[in-house]
Formats: C-alpha cells, structure tokens, sequence
C-alpha cells in the first residue's frame, strides 16, 4: 500500500511519496520540493534543515494543502535556537486522504475506512562559518490504511552555501534516506531516495530572484515507455515509421531533472512567484493534446510583515484537479 501523488516510472519503485510534498507553499509556487534560499521561512527550512538558522527562533509556520477529491494536509512546524548547537526545528503533518467504501473478496461491503499518514520531522542545523551550514532532518512517517499500519524511518542531510552579498545561495541535499521498521505484510518498501541540488540568484539592481533545482540526481533515465504518447509514429500514407532522434531523447531526459522558478518582489512586501517543471508537464499532459491545463506551472503570491507571512500557491498536474497550498508563518 503506497500514498498518493505519485510521479510515473520513479514512484513505482518507493512508497511514501508524500514525502515529496513540500511544506512551504513558497516552494511549491516554484514548482519545486526544495530551495535554496537566504532569509528563507521555517517552512522552506523544514524541507531543506541547512537553511535552518537564529532567525527561526520562535517562528511557526501553519501549512495546510487541498490535494485531490477531498485528501488533504494540515501541518504546523515550530523552531528554536540554541545558544551554543545550532537550531532546532521540529515539524508534524497529517495527511489525510479521506473515507473510502470497502468491500471483501466476494464484492460483500465491509463500511466505509479512512487513510492517512503522519509525519513527524525533527531537524537540526550548525553553522560552519558565515557562509556554510549543515543541516540533518530525522523523519518516521506512521500510516494506517483501514486497520493496516506501517512505520517508515528516514532522514536527510543537506548543506548549503550563502554568499556575503546574500544574492547567491546553492544546497546539496540527500533526501528520504532509510526504510519501513513496520511494514503492511512482509514485503518492506522503500523511502523515496533521492540526490538534489538547488541554486538561486538575485539580481543586483532588479527585483527578480531566480531558482533552479536538479532533482534525481541518482539515476538519469526519468523516462518510460508510455502507450498514449509513443515516441514512435507510423505514418500509412507515407509508410514510413518516424522514430525519436537520440539528441531529442537525451534533451527530454536532462529537463526532466529540471525546474525552474522565478520570483518578483514588490518592495519586500508584495511577492509574485511562478515556476516550471518539465518532468510534471510530460507525465501528466494529457495525450495527443496540448498542455492547454498547463501542467507543470505553478504559481503563487506571498504578502510578508515583521511579524508574519502569508503565501498562497496553486501546482497544475492535469485536467482534473490542481493541488493548493497555503502557509502561513508567525514569529513570536
């Protein structure tokens, strides 16, 4: 049994891809599940723990996701700064997929059960000079499916460089490391692993940042066979076959590691955000169309206070439902 918001041929081979929601709709307004960020909120750093610093002490950040057909997320995330150790940040959030009518093997209804998740994530951060910082998360994940229950513990390591001038900002990160402790049956799946890498840029004289994240750096074929979208075509009238050049192939696979963001700020107040992620466009189009939903862009708005910040985001996957996102950050 696995969660929802799957992401084609790479999702088949893990379970627990909620994990892959990110926490901060600022993010996901990007099209993305990580940043790299100065200054960045407590719920950018709950996804990427080297960005967690002194300025997150005593912030919390409320999250709250509408997913598909009634599933959703609700989370709140809290940190708190040590003197001497770095900061800590500690997050829950329970997603919630709903009711659903059960039946037994002879199609006899067994009432109606619920599934949902839990994830606890509890990060830490140390600063190595005024540029460089580490950062470790440690995340179980508890699901219970109608009765079934299962445990998965994993965890990330990331760390990240800030320039001086705060207009660059780049973060490796190895994301959703470990496995089940409890598994459904006796069969123990796997945490979504993945290698990232995000980079940002502000321009100098310009209201613009620019984001960029590399995503499964650990495999590069992104691609599959998909039987709605051949990449070959056979043309009767013609009778020939028009097959998918290599370097067409290759292009494809490459931006399918890649997404792009960018963000305008009015006055540092007022923030219009809109992102791209090819991968997400080629899955989830519909066939023999065009991207007429846009699948694949996202966008948002943040409005930003001393005392608190409101971000809104909306994620297009395909012609049924997009997710939205709100977050909400308070610093007490």
């Amino acid at each position: 049994m696995t969660a929802t918001v799957l992401h084609g041929q790479v999702a088949g081979s893990s379970a627990y891809s909620v994990l892959d929601i990110p926490t901060s709709a600022r993010t996901a307004a990007l099209g993305m599940h990580i940043l790299a960020l100065p200054n960045a909120s407590l719920g950018i750093a709950i996804d990427n723990p080297s960005l967690l610093n002194a300025a997150h002490h005593k912030q919390v950040e409320l999250t709250y996701v509408h997913l598909f057909n009634g599933a959703h997320l609700a989370g709140i995330s809290g940190a708190y700064h040590l003197q001497r150790g770095g900061t800590l940040s500690l997050s829950l959030r329970h997603y919630n997929f709903g009711s659903f009518a059960g039946y037994d093997e002879y199609e006899n209804t067994t009432g109606d059960f619920h599934a949902g998740d839990l994830a606890i994530t509890a990060g830490w951060a140390l600063p190595i000079d005024s540029n460089y910082t580490i950062g470790v998360d440690l995340k179980p994940v508890f699901s219970n499916y109608d009765g079934y229950f299962a445990l998965l513990l994993a965890a990330d390591v990331a760390g990240s460089y800030i320039s001086d001038s705060r207009t660059f900002a780049a973060s490796v990160m190895a994301r959703n490391i470990g496995t089940q402790l409890v598994s459904y049956d006796q069969t123990t799946e796997r945490a979504p692993f993945e290698l990232a890498a995000a980079l940002s840029y502000k321009l100098s004289k310009a209201p613009f940042r620019f984001f960029l994240q590399l995503s499964n750096l650990q495999r590069w074929n992104l691609r599959y066979n998909d039987p709605l979208n051949p990449t070959a075509h056979y043309d009767p009238y013609a009778d020939t076959t028009y097959t998918e050049s290599r370097l067409s192939s290759a292009w494809d696979n490459l931006a399918r590691h890649v997404a792009v963001g960018v963000e305008l700020s009015m006055n540092n107040v007022v923030f219009l955000r809109l992102g791209y992620n090819h991968r997400q466009t080629k899955e989830q189009q519909a066939a023999d169309r065009l991207n007429m939903n846009l699948s694949g862009f996202a966008y948002g708005i943040g409005i930003r206070t001393k005392r608190f910040e409101f971000s809104y985001a909306r994620n297009n996957y395909h012609l049924g439902q997009a997710p939205n996102y709100l977050s909400l950050r308070l610093q007490f």
